[in-house]
């Protein structure tokens, strides 16, 4: 709270010009957060480098390829969507699996557990009703 009120009488006093600027840092972290997600998913790409290092190469090469594209255009956005499909279908199913796995797992541990722990709990009895017997 008191940085807040320190921004808003010190700094900043108009609202608008406050906005502009909370909206333009949270901007730039969802870009920088982006980028770092894009670069870790897109970077094992063949010749990714390459492409970012000379793009005219590239940019010669679409434009052969746009009579193509734009003979094939609704084929292709048929296949992408069939493929975002799968790729959305395959997604489920393995999240699913993981979960069943990662549940599995957790309650093998936790059963695991609670047998060492009756375990240790039958032999600690096992040694204290052995000690209490030579006492006597």
């Amino acid at each position: 709270m008191m940085v807040g009120s320190y921004i808003s009488r010190g700094l900043l006093t108009d609202v608008k010009e406050l906005r502009f600027w909370c909206q333009y840092w949270i901007l730039v972290a969802g870009l920088t957060v982006f980028e770092r997600l894009g670069d870790a998913f897109i970077s094992w790409v063949p010749m990714y480098g390459v492409k970012l290092r000379w793009p005219s190469i590239y940019t010669y090469g679409f434009q052969k390829l746009r009579p193509y594209i734009a003979r094939h255009e609704p084929e292709i956005d048929r296949n992408l969507l069939e493929l975002r499909t799968r790729v959305g279908d395959m997604v489920v199913v393995n999240w699913t699996k993981a979960a069943a796995y990662g549940q599995t797992r957790v309650i093998d541990t936790l059963s695991h557990g609670i047998k060492e722990q009756e375990s240790k709990e039958q032999q600690y009895q096992k040694t204290a009703n052995q000690n209490s017997r030579k006492l006597f």
